[in-house]
């Protein structure tokens, strides 16, 4: 059997991995105004994908664990001193022993586990999540 062509292997991680990537610039903006209220709260976020929102979180000054579970895609995330790529699964992440923040644009496949996994952990500030209009609106 003939390899996928790179564009059928994006296409294929993205099904796979439940990717809806954040494009629009201004959402990332204020998306990262609204989770990054306090500077030195950490901010953990879910599905990093190509790295727009990380890139705007970094830019406000917080410490960021970006949680990318597409190996090829946290690979291209930015090198930064303020920033840890995390190559795993962020539900099965610990949470940390202090107090922080949850920001991102989750893959529309984990939305409720996503939110659970928030609302039961302890030292949670605040969370900042993109959603889908249909799994959001009830």
């Amino acid at each position: 059997m003939a390899p996928l062509s790179p564009r059928r292997e994006h296409a294929r991680a993205r099904r796979a991995y439940g990717q809806n990537f954040l494009a629009d610039p201004s959402i990332a903006r204020r998306l990262a105004d609204l989770a990054v209220t306090v500077p030195d709260v950490p901010v953990f976020e879910v599905g990093a994908g190509r790295g727009r929102l990380t890139r705007e979180l970094l830019r406000r000054g917080v410490r960021v664990f970006a949680y990318e579970i597409d190996p090829d895609l946290a690979r291209t995330l930015p090198r930064h001193a303020s920033l840890t790529v995390r190559n795993e699964n962020f539900l099965a992440a610990p949470p940390p022993g202090e107090a922080f923040a949850v920001a991102g644009n989750i893959p529309y496949g984990l939305t409720s586990p996503v939110i659970e996994w928030c609302l039961d952990t302890p030292g949670l500030r605040r969370a900042t999540l993109l959603t889908q209009w249909d799994v959001s609106a009830f």
